[in-house]
C-alpha cells in the first residue's frame, strides 16, 4: 500500500516569504507612508502585484546600505572666498 504524505505535514516555504507589506515596512523602519513613497522614487525596491505594493526585504535591506554615508573630516581654517 502506498504512503500518502498529508499536505499539513509537509513543510514548504511560502510564496511570498521574505517580502513586506507596507504596514510591515512602517513597522520595522519607521517611516510613513509618504517617506515609503518618497524613498520608492529615489529606488528602494518594490514589487507591485494588482495594487498590492511588496518590498523584498533583502533588497531593501541592501537598498538601505547603500545610503550609508561615510562622514567627512571637518575643514581646518576659515573657508576660501570665491574671487
Amino acid at each position: 500500500m502506498p504512503h500518502i504524505i498529508e499536505a499539513s505535514n509537509v513543510s514548504r516555504p511560502k510564496l511570498l516569504d521574505g517580502l513586506l507589506n507596507r504596514e510591515q515596512l512602517e513597522a520595522e523602519t519607521g517611516w510613513r507612508w509618504r517617506t515609503i513613497l518618497r524613498n520608492e522614487a529615489e529606488g528602494l525596491p518594490v514589487i507591485v502585484i494588482r495594487g498590492t505594493k511588496l518590498y523584498p526585504v533583502e533588497k531593501v535591506r541592501e537598498w538601505i546600505m547603500s545610503k550609508v554615508r561615510e562622514r567627512e573630516a571637518p575643514r581646518r581654517g576659515r573657508p576660501k572666498k570665491n574671487s
